[in-house]
């Protein structure tokens, strides 16, 4: 629930935005996760980004992957610091008494339990947590304490508001001055697992909404590619792995992802034609 004073007819009014949420913790085939990403999701550490414009279901995919955690095999500590909490798990929890996985879970902002959550990573990483959520990394401060997190064992997933990789990239990269941006860069990703980019668009027969989706999978040849080149150039460089990625990389652009929605008859062609460049459209014809 969010309530903000306003103006009215020339008086005083509240205008009210309520977001329903589900009783039940998404899973990944609530969220339509792409299964080539199962298996990426749980590294022994570094940070998957989750991206996209405010209301793409940011916040959903991350609960449903917090879910995974929760369910995963050995036990795991979850730190999940959000502003406002919006998943509590207690049906994932209620329903398996018998695993020994936990969550802790910390609401961001003034008068909360925390103020930031930068001062929220700084204090997980002294309770011992093997996975550390932070709802959105949007300031230096939090950036730092996260990818310090992910370079002394953990696992960080995270936010952040951006249309593309390369602009979730070049965003994360540019909460620094100019005189820290390339060493901190390269601390970036190093630290980068796995970054996913989603659209929420209408379905064909317009009773929901269904995720198109962008990511690219940070294996060590990916890494070598963008250490080796200024933040400058990283746009061109996602571009390209993207467009032709390598063999065995783990890697599929916007478009891709909306002509296989519409091949497979979840949206429209209408729909998806915003997300295909003019260049592909000839291309795809003949597919």
């Amino acid at each position: 629930v969010n309530a903000t004073g306003i103006q009215k007819l020339g008086g005083d009014g509240i205008e009210i935005t309520l977001r329903a949420l589900p009783e039940t913790t998404p899973t990944f085939e609530s969220v339509s996760l792409e299964p080539e990403l199962y298996d990426h999701l749980e590294p022994r550490s570094g940070m998957i980004v989750i991206a996209g414009a405010t209301g793409q279901g940011k916040s959903t995919t991350m609960a449903a992957i917090t879910r995974r955690h929760l369910e995963a095999n050995p036990a795991r500590k979850i730190i999940d610091l959000q502003a406002p909490i919006e998943f509590a798990y207690s049906d994932v929890l209620n329903d398996a008494e018998d695993r020994a996985s936990v969550i802790g879970q910390s609401e961001i902002g003034e008068g909360r339990n925390l103020n930031t959550f930068a001062d929220g990573v700084w204090t997980a990483l002294r309770r011992a947590p093997q996975v550390i959520n932070i709802g959105e990394a949007r300031d230096r401060e939090t950036m730092t304490a996260a990818i310090e997190a992910c370079l002394t064992g953990h696992i960080v997933n995270t936010t952040t508001h951006a249309g593309s990789i390369a602009e979730a990239l070049r965003r994360m990269a540019s909460v620094y001055p100019t005189e820290e941006r390339d060493g901190r860069a390269y601390d970036l990703i190093t630290s980068l697992q796995l970054c996913v980019v989603q659209h929420l668009v209408r379905t064909g027969d317009e009773r929901g909404r269904v995720p198109v989706r962008e990511y690219l999978l940070f294996d060590d040849d990916i890494r070598s590619r963008f250490t080796s080149t200024s933040v400058g150039d990283w746009t061109a460089g996602v571009t390209e792995l993207l467009e032709t990625p390598p063999p065995g990389a783990l890697a599929k652009p916007l478009w891709r992802s909306a002509v296989e929605l519409v091949k497979a008859g979840r949206i429209t062609q209408a729909e998806a034609r915003r997300f295909i460049p003019r260049s592909k459209v000839e291309a795809i014809a003949t597919e």
